[in-house]
């Protein structure tokens, strides 16, 4: 587990990550914060493999 995440919700959470870091056009090397990636995932529909 990291920061209390088991393996699902850790691939779910930087799946989070990559869908918020593509949305703002051109080059960046920010990352979004924890907080914003939570209230990201409150709304984001995930595919079941």
């Amino acid at each position: 587990k990291y920061h209390g995440y088991s393996n699902e919700e850790a691939v779910k959470f930087a799946s989070a990550v990559a869908a918020l870091n593509i949305v703002t056009p051109g080059a960046s090397t920010d990352l979004p914060s924890e907080n914003d990636v939570v209230e990201f995932m409150k709304t984001a529909e995930f595919l079941e493999a």
